[in-house]
């Protein structure tokens, strides 16, 4: 039975709302099942109202659970004498209910282009019946006859059930997240996945089996185990949003076991991969490709290399952050992920710059950068619309350093694996924990302790530290300026 039939069956050519009682209610209500005609032949009118009969009925369930647990022993046998003594489950204002069938068939419309006509007859005699007097569900007598019972629970009267579309979440998760553009582009696509597989489900209507249905249809379709995790992630967040604002009682996506990760790691560059990259043209013939955008192509894989930084960390640099203090040359770096958004968990970082990047002439690149107007240290690199600088000027990378240099392990991240040489290097030296993060950042779950917040480390002795990082012996000579005779410019 498909997902938006299961509260249907057919009696005779009219459809009719069906739906079980809980078994931890079937004493309370003292019968397994509720059964209403919804007064229509047209399955594509009766698939919206059976719904939100649904819908609503989880909702008097659950009030009717709470009712007996938080009661006293006199409250709880009044609610079970008008449980048993009649069997209304559903009553809403006429035009609450009528506006929310009305809302639910224009959707329908919408995602089956469905025809529907508001003279059509047996719409018009389901939404009549939606309105007059609240919708109840018929209860069999001793003698099998339905016999609808009309005066309210007032313990247990249910709201008005509005239902939300999980694209209809994703504003409040960016109201109270602020995620990254980049991060709120996958969320919009994984929400364009799920509800183009389940487009008649609401965050009200999604069930565990639905998310272990979703899960392995991502599958079936040679999604990774790692994209099917990021997929399964946005639609829990969203949820948790729906959760938050008690638009759901349970978050269904939690607790659902997903494939066993079987994505690469991410490895660092070696000492020889490292005097491949630097013996290439870019660094020996001073090519300049056009993607490479100027001397960006020089200096960032340098910079990353001796900084330990991230790509945006050192695409997104400025003249002016390029400082001197106690008479030691350092950069300023705002901690920036490479989706482009500032990490706020981490603070500014200032970092030597290393004897080999001052022999090199990268000081004098600089002068000359701040000489020609300052700003940005690298002007060709514009941003995306995610604020990203980099990101262009790395897909050019990853190009070359496949294609040109001929480094294909898939283990390498052609940027982030600068980052991972210098930690490397930081452990292998045995830097002190907060030396290393002074320079990289957090690392991992590293954080600050209690210590950190007495004192702030000084550049001198980080530059002392810095200065022992030579990468076991990689002899990059050939690329200072009294051997190159040139500045980078």
């Amino acid at each position: 039975m498909s997902n938006h039939t299961r509260y249907l069956q057919r009696r005779g050519d009219t459809f009719s709302f069906r739906i079980a009682v809980p078994s931890d209610l079937l004493a309370i209500i003292g019968k397994r099942e509720f059964i209403k005609s919804l007064h229509t032949t047209d399955k594509n009118i009766a698939v919206p109202l059976a719904l939100s009969l649904a819908a609503t009925a989880k909702h008097l369930f659950n009030n009717l659970k709470t009712s007996m647990s938080e009661a006293n022993d006199n409250k709880q046998r009044d609610v079970l004498i008008e449980v048993k003594k009649r069997m209304r489950l559903i009553q809403e204002k006429e035009q609450g209910e009528g506006a929310l069938i009305e809302q639910k068939l224009a959707h329908l419309r919408e995602i089956k282009q469905v025809k529907l006509k508001a003279e059509n007859d047996a719409f018009k005699r389901a939404l009549a019946s939606s309105r007059a007097g609240g919708v109840s569900i018929p209860i069999a007598n001793k003698q099998g006859s339905a016999v609808a019972q009309e005066s309210p629970l007032p313990q247990v009267k249910p709201k008005r059930v509005i239902w939300h579309r999980l694209s209809e979440i994703v504003p409040a998760w960016i109201r109270l997240k602020n995620p990254a553009l980049a991060t709120v582009e996958i969320y919009q696509a994984a929400v364009k996945r799920f509800e183009g597989h389940f487009p008649e489900l609401y965050a009200e209507t999604i069930e565990k089996r639905h998310m272990r249905e979703y899960i392995e249809w991502l599958k079936s379709e040679g999604l990774s185990s790692k994209s099917i995790e990021k997929e399964h992630g946005a639609i829990r967040a969203l949820l948790t949003i729906a959760e938050h604002e008690e638009w759901i009682v349970l978050n269904p996506a939690k607790g659902i076991m997903l494939p066993a990760l079987k994505g690469k790691k991410v490895r660092s560059y070696t000492p020889e991969e490292c005097k491949k990259i630097f013996n290439s043209p870019v660094f020996l013939n001073g090519e300049r490709p056009i993607a490479a955008k100027g001397e960006a192509a020089y200096w960032i894989p340098l910079l990353m290399l001796f900084t330990g930084a991230r790509r945006e960390e050192i695409c997104q640099l400025t003249t002016e952050r390029v400082k001197e203090s106690d008479g030691i040359s350092h950069l300023l770096i705002n901690p920036i992920d490479d989706d482009g958004r500032l990490k706020t968990d981490e603070s500014q970082r200032a970092v030597p710059i290393h004897n080999e990047l001052i022999k090199m002439g990268f000081l004098a690149f600089v002068k000359k950068q701040a000489e020609a107007g300052g700003g940005q240290l690298f002007p060709l690199l514009k941003p995306n619309k995610r604020e990203q600088y980099g990101a262009k000027w790395g897909d050019w990378w990853g190009r070359y350093i496949r294609q040109t240099i001929g480094i294909t392990d898939k283990r390498i991240s052609p940027a982030h694996s600068f980052r991972h040489l210098f930690i490397t290097e930081c452990k292998r030296l045995r830097f002190r924990e907060d030396y290393e993060r002074a320079l990289v950042g957090h690392v991992g779950g590293s954080r600050k302790d209690a210590h950190d917040e007495y004192g702030e480390l000084l550049i001198p002795e980080l530059a002392v530290e810095l200065n022992r990082i030579d990468f076991r012996g990689l002899n990059l000579s050939h690329l200072h300026m009294l051997n190159l005779g040139r500045t980078h410019e």
